[in-house]
């Protein structure tokens, strides 16, 4: 088992982690496959709103701008984030956690958590991580050691989107811990804490609702930023521009 303490970030490198869907009111729920643009029943922030958003929340400067890449999907970043070769403190900017919630992850579970921890980044193709459910893999392939993760309000307030039995907190939203349990029977139900589940790994973890975020200050090393179709209607694409334009060394 792999537990990382101290503080979060440290000598990490911190990624700025932006999915644009969080800038969507309101809350925008999707397919669990793509299926395209989402067009209805859904607005847009302006980018000058996010702009504002990011300057004074996150501290960016049009001055310094973060090296980083512009994606489709949320888990196309998975070879970004392996290519920086050591665990990340990830600032998650998203409307969802990406952790499986409504997928079917038993795969995830059973099989690739049996995995040696070192081969685990050259055996990812053959499970097929989706943008629901990739930041499970992320973390069980030490490509994420810690995260900060800011959301949408309505989630923040009635249904947090984290699977039951994964989140472990000493002070609530503000100072917890991710688990990963591997299935080592035949359980599929995940919230039981049973000898059938090992504790594979467990990082540190935050929350924060949106609408509420005051970081601390911190500085990027990198940036990644993702368009999420499925979930964002056509002029979010607008605020992936500006912000790239902006902010982004690409």
């Amino acid at each position: 088992m792999r537990v990382i303490e101290g503080s979060r970030g440290g000598n990490m490198i911190t990624v700025l982690d932006i999915d644009i869907d969080l800038f969507v009111d309101p809350l925008p729920t999707g397919p669990l496959v793509r299926t395209g643009r989402r067009a209805e029943g859904v607005e847009a922030w302006r980018p000058e709103k996010v702009v504002d958003f990011m300057q004074t929340w996150l501290g960016l400067n049009s001055d310094r701008r973060i090296p980083g890449r512009v994606f489709e999907t949320h888990e196309e970043i998975l070879d970004a984030l392996a290519e920086l070769q050591s665990p990340v403190h990830l600032y998650h900017l998203d409307a969802h956690a990406d952790l499986g919630i409504g997928q079917d992850c038993y795969r995830f579970y059973s099989d690739f958590l049996a995995i040696e921890r070192s081969l685990r980044p050259s055996r990812l193709c053959e499970f097929n991580p989706r943008q629901g459910d990739f930041l499970l893999y992320a973390i069980a392939c030490d490509f994420v050691g810690s995260i900060d993760y800011v959301t949408h309000p309505e989630v923040f307030a009635y249904c947090p989107d984290i699977p039951i039995g994964m989140d472990r907190w000493t002070d609530k939203y503000t100072d917890g811990y991710l688990d990963l349990r591997r299935f080592c029977g035949t359980s599929l139900e995940y919230s039981t804490r049973s000898t059938e589940q090992e504790l594979d790994c467990s990082i540190p973890l935050r929350m924060f609702n949106r609408d509420e975020f005051r970081p601390p200050t911190v500085s990027f090393d990198c940036m990644f930023i993702t368009r999420s179709p499925d979930f964002t209607p056509r002029m979010s694409d607008r605020v992936v521009d500006r912000l790239q334009n902006k902010f982004l060394d690409s």
